[in-house]
């Protein structure tokens, strides 16, 4: 699925690599929802089969115990087929992605990408992405995202950033490769995992509790495809940075 990602000034070599891995998914993504063939629900989530999925979705759902009147964003939603099944009782969801899908004038979706999202401030009760941070290319533009991401969140309201590669686990990734079942496809996945940016959860966190977040790291579910690399952050605006404590 088309990830809502915008163009970011290029600084530096870290930047440079950032802007190639965010060029390299929009690309991938853009010939999927474009594709005659293909439904973007097929390739919305790495949840890997749909029994996966209707597991993700459960998990998802006890963990962040949607209400009736929340207001939530779904960031680089895709299709929204993920946050439609988890908030599906909320008072209103919201999916936003640079692509926009075949049943759009179905639900509430705005084209639009995550640097640059078209709201006013402090509207939503929750904000939810998953699996986007594997697109953003660097830490650079994590930092800068959830600094435009904090304007849209009421105080009080929770952020949820699911699927986030673990930089510590950067060799657990790499031994997948070694299992493929031929060099060219060895090489595939490799160039793949080169493309995925990785994130330190000090870093993150750090960076959260800066903007006014308490902040919990949350070990992925056993049923998650890459519960072994990948972890989930879920984080409560209180609106008292580290700084201040």
């Amino acid at each position: 699925y088309c990830r809502s990602l915008g163009a970011v000034s290029m600084t530096g070599p870290s930047e440079w690599l950032g802007s190639l891995r965010r060029s390299w998914w929009q690309r991938s993504h853009r010939k999927i929802h474009e594709g005659p063939s293909h439904s973007l629900n097929q390739y919305a989530l790495n949840a890997g089969t749909r029994e996966a999925f209707h597991a993700l979705v459960k998990d998802l759902g006890l963990r962040l115990q949607p209400g009736n009147d929340d207001i939530v964003l779904d960031l680089g939603g895709g299709d929204g087929c993920l946050s439609r099944e988890v908030f599906d009782s909320c008072r209103r969801l919201v999916v936003m992605d640079l692509c926009a899908p075949k049943d759009a004038n179905a639900m509430s979706f705005i084209k639009a990408d995550m640097y640059h999202p078209p709201f006013q401030s402090e509207v939503f009760t929750r904000l939810f992405t998953y699996s986007t941070f594997p697109h953003l290319g660097s830490p650079a533009s994590a930092v800068r995202i959830l600094k435009t991401w904090d304007r849209l969140l009421k105080p009080g309201g929770v952020l949820f950033i699911g699927d986030i590669p673990d930089r510590s686990k950067l060799g657990v990734a790499l031994r997948r490769g070694f299992r493929r079942l031929s060099t060219f496809k060895g090489f595939k996945y490799y160039f793949a995992v080169s493309m995925v940016s990785m994130f330190s959860k000090t870093f993150l966190v750090r960076n959260l509790q800066d903007l006014g977040y308490q902040v919990a790291v949350l070990q992925q579910s056993p049923n998650r495809r890459f519960h072994r690399e990948r972890f989930d952050l879920l984080a409560k605006k209180t609106g008292i940075n580290a700084q201040q404590i």
